[in-house]
C-alpha cells in the first residue's frame, strides 16, 4: 500500500512539474510558498499573468487541479472581452 501512495505522489509531482512548464511556456509565472497554511486558496491575477499555488493545499490529491485551475484563468481569457489586458 505504500509503494502505491509514494508512486501516486511521485506522478502528481511530475504532472505539477509539467503544468509549471506549461505556465512557463505561456509566460505565467507561478509562486508559491512552503509556509501557507494548507487551507489558502490557490489564486490567480489575470492582469499580472500571475498564480499563486498553495504546495500544502490538502487534500494533496486535489494540487495538480488546483494549479491546472488557475492557469486555465489566465489561459482563456477572452481578448475581445479583455482588450485592456494586454495593451
Amino acid at each position: 500500500m505504500m509503494r502505491k501512495k509514494v508512486t501516486l505522489m511521485n506522478k502528481m509531482e511530475d504532472l505539477i512539474e509539467w503544468l509549471k512548464g506549461v505556465a512557463k511556456e505561456h509566460n505565467i509565472t507561478v509562486l508559491t510558498e512552503s509556509q501557507w497554511p494548507n487551507d489558502w486558496v490557490p489564486q490567480s491575477q489575470i492582469e499580472l499573468r500571475c498564480v499563486w499555488y498553495n504546495p500544502n493545499w490538502f487534500p494533496a490529491c486535489e494540487r495538480p487541479l488546483t494549479l491546472a485551475h488557475e492557469i486555465g484563468h489566465i489561459l482563456s481569457i477572452n481578448l475581445r472581452e479583455y482588450p485592456y489586458f494586454y495593451k
